[in-house]
This record gives structure tokens, C-alpha cells and sequence, in this order.
């Protein structure tokens, strides 16, 4: 992530669809608010979270993925990921930024697990961490309520043996 990035982030956090696919903040998010997450999390950031910029094949910014509450002791840490802009979305950008992020979190980071929390209505997701391995852990009924209605969070993890590499 560079700071140029943060024009074309904040866009995407204006977009009520993608804000009600993910689980950052809720509301429109201003520059400066921005501006002090990117100074958080990317100047400024904390050994337990690892972000990367997801590029398209021009060098533009298509997304994010991160390592979240990296855990060295149990060896665990939080995904998240999206792809912002949707027409770079269905392209495999996707997937293939999780073979990164897992082969990093798995191998370089030696985590043995690596665990998700995703919208049960984000079938395209839910699909995606099948497909790469994640198995369903818990459901956490009604959890977020968006759009007036609530929506189940599902908990998928991957352990490191499963993780096809």
C-alpha cells in the first residue's frame, strides 16, 4: 500500500455494497479517516497485522488482503481480503492474492492456522475459501444486521497440513 492508494481506498469505503460485503467500519469514511488508518496501519504498523495491496495487471490498486491479530504464540492469524474495484472482480485476482497471503502466513510466518470471518450472503466468498481449502469452524447466527436484515458470519479456517501448496 503506498499513500497514492488512498484516493482509490476511499472510494471503495464509500461503496455501500462492498462496506455491507466486509466487516470494517460501517459508515462513509472521510480522507482524514483514511489517512490516520493508513498512518496506523501501513507507517505505523503493528507487528500483529501484515497488509498488502492486491494490483491488477496494469499495476493498479484492484484490492486488499491482510493478516490480522497475527498470534506468535498459537500460531494464528485473522484473514481478510477484498477486491474493491468490480470490474477487476471474477478475474481470479482474488485467488490468486490468497495463495499469496497463505503461502506467506504459512511459510514465512509459520502459522499453522489461518481463519476467516465472512457474510454466509457473500456466497462468492464462502465459495472462494472452499475452494482453496477452508473448512466451515461455527456460524454466528444474526450477527451483523445490513440493509434491514441480519446476516449470519460464517468462521472457515485453513490449517497449514491442508494448505495445498
Amino acid at each position: 500500500m503506498e499513500v497514492g492508494d488512498l484516493v482509490t481506498l476511499n472510494s471503495w469505503r464509500g461503496n455501500r455494497a462492498l462496506r455491507n460485503d466486509t466487516h470494517g467500519f460501517r459508515f462513509p469514511v472521510s480522507m482524514e479517516m483514511d489517512r490516520a488508518w493508513y498512518d496506523a496501519n501501513v507507517v505505523k504498523a503493528p507487528p500483529t497485522k501484515a497488509l498488502f495491496a492486491i494490483q491488477n495487471d496494469a499495476g493498479g490498486l484492484a484490492g486488499i488482503a491482510q493478516l490480522d491479530r497475527i498470534d506468535p504464540i498459537h500460531r494464528h492469524a485473522a484473514l481478510g481480503i477484498y477486491i474493491g474495484n468490480p470490474q477487476e472482480r471474477g478475474k481470479g485476482l482474488g485467488k490468486s492474492a490468497m495463495n499469496e497471503i497463505l503461502k506467506f502466513g504459512f511459510d514465512d510466518l509459520n502459522l499453522r492456522k489461518i481463519y476467516v470471518h465472512v457474510n454466509k450472503s457473500n456466497a462468492d466468498a464462502c465459495r472462494l475459501y472452499e475452494k482453496l481449502g477452508f473448512v466451515k469452524e461455527g456460524d454466528m447466527r444474526s450477527h451483523y444486521f445490513i440493509d434491514g436484515r441480519w446476516d449470519d458470519v460464517l468462521i472457515m479456517a485453513m490449517f497449514k497440513q491442508d494448505h495445498a501448496m
